[in-house]
């Protein structure tokens, strides 16, 4: 993604994306998760029993960083689900890579930047 390269866990089935990255300590840096889904949509996320602060790379089907939201804060102690905001892209995509709060701006991952996908096949392995 632009010149950042990151090893990622996959999230393919609901069950798993459902689950993401909550009730994790951390995630090392230069790691993250990548969300596929079936078919381009605008997803609905929130921070659930997470630990950490996330940035949220949302990908298009066209292989183009689409929308980002950066620092997007734990579950603060106390918060009800209730009270959690959600984010979704402001265009339909297809991945959602989630990575530790900054990082998108430390590399300087822009909306527009080139994504490419190696080391996996299968559904959703088609960024090249």
């Amino acid at each position: 993604m632009g010149n950042a390269v990151f090893d990622a866990e996959l999230a393919f089935t609901p069950e798993d994306r459902t689950q993401g990255l909550s009730d994790r300590e951390s995630l090392p840096q230069m790691t993250g998760m990548l969300f596929i889904f079936e078919e381009a949509r605008t997803p609905t996320f929130w921070m659930y029993h997470m630990r950490f602060d996330l940035d949220f790379v949302w990908i298009g089907e066209d292989c183009i960083v689409a929308d980002i939201h950066h620092n997007v804060p734990r579950q603060a102690d106390g918060q009800q689900p209730s009270d959690l905001p959600r984010y979704s892209p402001n265009v339909d995509v297809l991945y959602n890579l989630e990575i530790n709060a900054g990082r998108a701006e430390e590399l300087g991952i822009e909306i527009g930047d080139k994504v490419t996908f190696s080391g996996f096949s299968g559904t959703g392995a088609v960024c090249r």
